[in-house]
């Protein structure tokens, strides 16, 4: 019996966990929208207030347009990801993890996209250079909402692989463009790569923190829940949540109270001599004023005793 109590409790703990992994990554994708959404409206405002300034940086500046390409396409992705956890929460499913992988790729792989548009139209350096390359970081801290080291882990890999290439990929455009200087080396490139892979396992580090911690909140909550329930059954709600709150404190304490005890007199007798509608009628009409007499001086009814209940005052909480 205490097996199949524990193994109901283990799975409601469970059930809980993943309710709430559910909400954390839904609010991670609603961040990551709200933030692809702000990026592109500032690009539009960009590109169209400052075009003068673009035809003098830009090798492309008609193209510079391109760029927006990466942001737009990812967007109706994170929404309908979104969509997807929140439909699986509420239909209480756990999410599949490879749909977890699936996003990381998708997410980490639009500053690469991004920064490859930005190279097309300024220059090698401009796109290795360019604003999305800062979006790494950003991207890889977003997963530790996901509440799974191993996300944040692939996430700061994948990015700085990305990178890489990228870099791999323009290095002999930016030795040409950029010829014996120290953005034609290989080091600094290098150097930014093992940075955005560092990033990943500090959000994992981060990850696996609050993910122990918000079960450690939901064990505790779920702990107190059944202490206040089987509590309730002996004491009043008051006094439970009295000793919750006292926790595993052993300090003794003293505080002067007083107990009323109330019983009917001739109870007994009354109830053989009457129906148990009539008794029960009787006990409420009497019972219901008296316990909201108690209660509207502070008292706390500790116990119903059938036909009659025992009522504390000055305690859980000190009458002043």
């Amino acid at each position: 019996m205490v097996a199949d109590e524990s193994l109901h409790e283990l799975r409601l703990l469970e059930r809980e966990v993943e309710r709430e992994l559910h909400r954390m990554e839904r609010l991670r994708a609603s961040i990551a929208a709200a933030l692809i959404v702000v990026t592109l409206v500032v690009l539009v405002v960009v590109f169209t207030l400052r075009a003068a300034d673009f035809e003098a940086a830009m090798a492309r500046p008609r193209e510079r347009w391109l760029v927006l390409i990466a942001p737009a396409l990812y967007l109706p992705f994170v929404l309908a990801l979104r969509r997807h956890i929140g439909r699986h929460l509420v239909e209480g499913r756990p999410l599949q993890r490879w749909r977890s992988y699936v996003a990381v790729t998708v997410e980490t792989s639009l500053p690469t996209v991004a920064a490859a548009l930005f190279a097309i139209v300024t220059s090698p350096a401009g796109g290795l250079f360019s604003p999305p390359i800062h979006l790494y970081p950003l991207m890889i801290a977003l997963w530790t909402l996901a509440l799974d080291w191993r996300l944040c882990l692939y996430a700061g890999a994948l990015s700085a692989v990305e990178f890489l290439c990228l870099y791999a990929a323009l290095r002999q455009a930016i030795v040409a463009e950029l010829p014996g200087t120290i953005l034609s080396a290989t080091a600094p490139f290098l150097i930014r790569g093992i940075i955005i892979a560092a990033t990943g396992v500090i959000a994992a580090l981060v990850a696996s923190q609050l993910r122990r911690r918000v079960i450690a909140s939901l064990r505790a909550a779920q702990e107190k829940a059944r202490i206040r329930q089987v509590f309730g059954q002996h004491v009043s709600p008051e006094v439970a949540q009295a000793i919750l709150d006292r926790g595993g404190s052993e300090t003794p304490s003293s505080q002067r109270i007083c107990v009323l005890f109330l019983d009917v007199r001739g109870f007994t007798a009354f109830s053989e001599a009457h129906s148990p509608e009539e008794v029960v009628d009787f006990l409420n009409r009497l019972l219901d004023p008296l316990l909201d007499a108690v209660s509207r001086h502070g008292g706390v009814v500790n116990k119903l005793l059938g036909d009659g209940f025992m009522a504390l005052f000055g305690a859980p909480v000190p009458d002043p």
